[in-house]
């Protein structure tokens, strides 16, 4: 396979397993973590910048409305932080904690095990 193939199938891979993510997680927790009301995007609470291994891990995902996700963004607001943090678990806290610098690389396999753990979750 070529380079440019590779590359092609890998960028497909990830946005798949991104989309399953957001779609998992929102059927998980489908209301917002902050207000209650109808959530629209799976806030990543370890940024996916600071921590590749947990782009897709189901535990690292907030259900967020749109407008708690736009203000998170904007502002930072520490509410905010809080109010996600005491919707999570003592478990899924944990985890984070312990899980938070974990790495992988952007390889075919891993995207696909990724996709296949998220859709068992999707049953």
């Amino acid at each position: 396979m070529t380079m440019n193939k590779q590359y092609a199938k890998v960028k497909r891979l990830k946005k798949r397993a991104d989309g399953l993510f957001q779609e998992v997680g929102l059927l998980l927790q489908p209301c917002c973590a902050i207000c209650g009301q109808k959530a629209v995007v799976r806030h990543h609470f370890i940024a996916k910048s600071l921590s590749s291994g947990l782009r897709h891990e189901i535990k690292n995902g907030v259900s967020l409305c749109y407008s708690h996700h736009s203000r998170w963004h904007q502002t930072g607001d520490p509410e905010l932080y809080e109010k996600m943090v005491s919707s999570m678990s003592a478990e899924q806290q944990e985890f984070l904690k312990k899980d938070r610098r974990r790495e992988i690389k952007p390889t075919q396999d891993n995207y696909q095990q990724a996709i296949d753990e998220l859709t068992k979750l999707n049953k």
